[in-house]
């Protein structure tokens, strides 16, 4: 008997939804309409229930797989989702024991289950949550599940702390929007180009400063590269990029100890963490997470069996 459902992955900004089965992805679509644009579209509450099950309807049509049941997580419970829930609190159990979420149907009556985000008392997390769970309960990396620090790199980089199979702790640096933001609306936009990549050794040199002193005082060093030394647009943006990473990573050495370090996040984003990681010498221990169908996914697939109602199976 196999398991198959659609998991669904709802960002602010993008929308991708899989048929499941057995763990495998089947059949995938991604479109650029995330809760915002719905959001932006709806007049009242009555409205947002029908706007977005409308939209996960048409996202299950243009699967072609017909209707089955379907577990949601990123940005669709929170304020401007289809409900907003409340955050679950640390420690978050591994096990998904007090993960947050409530079941909502289609109107054929097909379930549909919301995950929630987690928070501690100063950071919060919304879909990252379930791509832990995804991670720390598959066979090729629960045995880090007792104790490790997971990196999931990205716009806005997360740092979490498990201990005893829990999420006790983490934070979280806007690392990728700060990037975005220095080379699109400061004087730095003029010295910086990411139309085509700096060397490595652009990049190590700006990892070696951000590690060693903070960004804050190297982030005017890449508008002199340029007026001094006459570094081109890209070596000055592999140098900032380098500056920025290592600046982040410099704050995860504090907490490395003797723990193993995973970093998981998209293979180019993460090839760059492995090589400023590589530079600092700080982490003695580096796993690279490679889960090509995505950590979500396998959250997904480890919560929805405790979730369903023997009646309501979507056993083929």
């Amino acid at each position: 008997m196999s398991l198959r459902y659609a998991s669904c992955d709802w960002g602010t900004s993008s929308f991708r939804i899989r048929m499941v089965e057995d763990g495998v992805s089947k059949s995938e679509i991604n479109w650029p309409f995330g809760i915002r644009s719905i959001h932006d579209s709806v007049s009242n509450e009555c409205d947002r229930d029908s706007k977005f099950a409308d939209f996960l309807k048409r996202g299950l049509s243009a699967l072609g797989f017909g209707d089955m049941p379907i577990v949601l997580s990123g940005m669709a419970s929170s304020t401007i989702g289809w409900r907003e829930l409340r955050y679950a609190k640390v420690p978050l159990e591994l096990d998904g024991s007090n993960l947050v979420h409530e079941r909502l149907s289609l109107e054929n009556g097909t379930p549909v289950f919301l995950i929630s985000g987690a928070c501690t008392n100063s950071d919060i997390m919304r879909g990252e949550e379930t791509e832990v769970i995804g991670i720390l309960n598959h066979e090729d990396y629960c045995q880090y599940a007792n104790g490790c620090l997971l990196l999931l790199p990205g716009t806005h980089s997360k740092h979490l702390v498990i201990d005893n199979y829990r999420v006790i702790g983490w934070r979280t640096f806007m690392t990728g929007e700060l990037f975005e933001a220095l080379t699109t609306a400061t004087i730095l936009k003029q010295t910086t180009s990411t139309e085509s990549e700096g060397t490595d050794e652009d990049f190590l040199t700006g990892v070696d400063g951000g590690f060693a002193t903070g960004m804050e005082s190297g982030l005017f060093r890449a508008r002199v590269r340029s007026v001094l030394d006459g570094a081109p647009n890209e070596s000055n943006c592999a140098f900032l990029s380098g500056l920025l990473i290592g600046s982040e990573l410099s704050h995860l050495s504090h907490a490395a100890q003797d723990k193993p370090l995973l970093v998981a996040g998209p293979p180019g984003l993460t090839g760059r963490y492995q090589l400023a990681i590589t530079q600092t010498g700080a982490f003695p221990s580096v796993v690279t997470v490679d889960l090509p169908e995505g950590a979500a996914m396998h959250g997904h697939s480890f919560l929805l069996p405790r979730w369903l109602d023997e009646g309501e199976s979507p056993l083929a």
